[in-house]
């Protein structure tokens, strides 16, 4: 099949399977397997289906050798790289190894290695991955083999780009770029270097960045693939949107949505996002709504998660400028129901090991290379000047590799502050909706219900702001933080009618996020608790918060106030959702709760699971 078929190859599924079918039968065989193969690695981007249709063809029609039959069969597996279908990916690829193994071709068996990475990446399991991908570039590299060792520094900024290592990244994607580019794989040399340019733009190089991104556009434009070329011109869309260069970013936007094809619904939908971004920065509200509306329903279908942070934000912030507040409540609130976490820590430790481990090999063998290679001209004064020079290069290396770890040690705390900042905005921006929610609600209870809703929401807030504007990312201030929270309760039910006096005896510095957080919500739930129930015939009175660490290393809470105990509706022991949220909080902390009705009404829960935080920065 010549390239100019492939140009113009249907878009339908259906009529590409037939076309594929009747290229098979009209032109013949392939002058080669190779030559067919080719023809499936640029067809694949247009239309992953119909190049399987058209290897399971060449499969069950092909009388080549044992080693055709491998090559097509580990094709088969690249394809269904694209299409994320991990059994797939497996069984083409363990069809493939066992001819290769077989006939101990090398090259074969180190694809195979690739695949195996490709299946566990697939699966999430990067670790994995990453081994699988380094035993492949290994093998690669004994094989001197150009193309074998780009694909695998691809694979290599593929993982490091998901795990969040963006300068190892961006390296290894220049890396592949370059051999691609000089065995002419275009497409490959455009995903090189895409990564390359992520890889450089995240770690705060534009320069780099937009020199890999232009590099990745002419790579993109010499394969030819529509396809490609629109992943190409949203790279830099993207780009001049991060850097607030809005009119370029529209042109090249607008350019990939013209470039990646209406049967690509995931790439419409991913270059859709990024222009309403622009169309959200340039005030153009009513675009951005229609344009990300028609991308949502992708994302539903598609169920990508990821994207549900981000597409219903802008929506939100589109529908707010507008007025349209309850339209903005909705969408906000699917945002903050998809928000996650990103990379472990434990994650993110094991792949360090492993790279320092192939590092480590690697250094083994070129050492024993070189002593075979020179052993009969060494001399004892050269050995005593190599060893000097070595432990003089140790030294500089490891003092760059310091600096270079205290760098990223600033910008990761740079990172978490970020984060934690815009956790904070975004719990706000729910508070103030769920604030001005409440104003067009006339019936008293409901008010009541979204005003709690409020004070749990902003208990959560002011830890994400103290995070953010302390030295200290970590870890939160007990003492400062049910202070603030204690005032904000105050402020919020104490009018001139009825004045209730909140005190608070913090005994304990440092906890960690997850006990702070369980804490918090304890608190605010058994304060308003408290002024709901115990000063209903009262215009006064007080309420004490205690927070300390007993001798048997326990953390005990106690919330007292002195007014009614309990009274004779039951109140404070019913069933309420504060009284639920209460006992499943303190459940996670392993908590035990009592009460006492003697004087006032006093709440004491002792915990067995928390993180006090010591030799913290205050």
């Amino acid at each position: 099949m010549s390239y100019w078929r492939l140009q113009t190859f249907p878009k339908n599924k259906f009529l590409g399977c037939l076309l594929c079918v009747f290229s098979w039968t009209v032109y013949g065989q392939y002058s080669s397997t190779e030559d067919l193969i080719h023809s499936v690695e640029k067809l694949k981007w247009m239309d992953a289906d119909s190049s399987i249709a058209l290897l399971h063809y060449a499969m069950q029609n092909s009388a080549g050798t044992e080693i055709d039959n491998a090559d097509l069969a580990l094709e088969l597996s690249k394809v269904f790289n694209d299409k994320r279908l991990c059994d797939s990916i497996a069984y083409w690829n363990r069809v493939s190894e066992q001819i290769y193994e077989g006939l101990s071709v090398e090259r074969g068996l180190a694809e195979v290695l690739y695949q195996k990475a490709f299946e566990a990446f697939c699966l999430g399991d990067y670790k994995a991955a990453l081994d699988y991908s380094l035993q492949g570039l290994g093998k690669m590299e004994d094989l001197q083999d150009e193309a074998g060792i780009a694909l695998g520094y691809l694979r290599i900024s593929r993982i490091f780009h998901f795990t969040y290592k963006m300068a190892q990244s961006a390296e290894n994607g220049e890396k592949a770029g370059i051999l691609f580019e000089k065995v002419a794989d275009y497409p490959n040399a455009w995903d090189s270097w895409s990564f390359a340019g992520h890889g450089y733009r995240l770690d705060g190089d534009s320069i780099q960045a937009q020199y890999a991104f232009e590099r990745g556009m002419e790579m993109a434009e010499k394969s030819g693939v529509s396809e490609i070329m629109g992943l190409a011109y949203n790279d830099l869309g993207a780009f001049y949107m991060e850097y607030n260069q809005y009119d370029s970013a529209m042109i090249y936007f607008r350019k990939a949505l013209a470039n990646c094809g209406d049967q690509n619904s995931r790439q419409k939908m991913v270059i859709q996002n990024g222009l309403g971004q622009v169309y959200l920065a340039t005030g153009q509200y009513q675009a951005c709504i229609d344009l990300l509306r028609d991308a949502l329903k992708v994302v539903y279908a598609s169920g990508e998660v990821f994207f549900l942070t981000e597409l219903p934000e802008y929506m939100a912030r589109s529908y707010a400028a507008l007025g349209q507040y309850d339209s903005a409540y909705k969408y906000m609130e699917i945002n903050s129901r998809f928000s996650d976490s990103l990379f472990t820590e434990d994650q993110d430790k094991a792949l360090e090991e492993m790279q320092s481990k192939y590092e480590s090999d690697r250094k083994d063998a070129l050492i024993a290379r070189q002593k075979s290679e020179r052993i009969y001209g060494i001399t004892l004064i050269l050995a005593v000047c190599i060893l000097a020079f070595m432990l003089y290069r140790r030294y500089l290396v490891k003092k760059r590799t310091n600096e270079i770890l205290d760098q990223r040690n600033r910008e990761k705390d740079f990172l978490l502050r970020e984060i934690h900042h815009r956790v904070k905005n975004n719990l706000q921006i729910l508070s103030s909706l769920l604030n001005l929610q409440s104003e067009y609600i006339k019936d008293e209870n409901a008010s009541n219900a979204i005003m709690e809703g409020r004070n749990r929401v902003q208990s959560m807030a002011f830890i994400h702001q103290q995070l953010y504007s302390h030295e200290n990312v970590t870890g939160v201030d007990m003492r400062q933080y049910l202070t603030v929270l204690c005032d904000h309760l105050h402020d919020s039910f104490t009018d001139e009618k009825k004045y209730i006096d909140i005190v608070s005896d913090i005994r304990i510095g440092f906890v960690d996020v997850e006990t702070a957080i369980p804490l918090g919500l304890i608190v605010n739930e058994l304060i308003t608790n408290s002024i709901k129930y115990a000063f209903k015939r009262r215009d006064q009175g007080t309420i004490k918060v205690s927070l300390w660490q007993n001798d048997h290393n326990q953390l005990v809470l106690v919330v007292v106030d002195d007014g009614e105990g309990t009274l004779s509706n039951g109140a404070k022991e019913g069933s309420s959702f504060g009284t639920d949220l209460i006992a499943i909080l303190s459940k996670k902390l392993k908590g035990q709760i009592s009460t006492d009705t003697s004087k006032g009404y006093s709440t004491r829960i002792t915990f067995d699971r928390y993180q006090l935080l010591e030799n913290m920065p205050t």
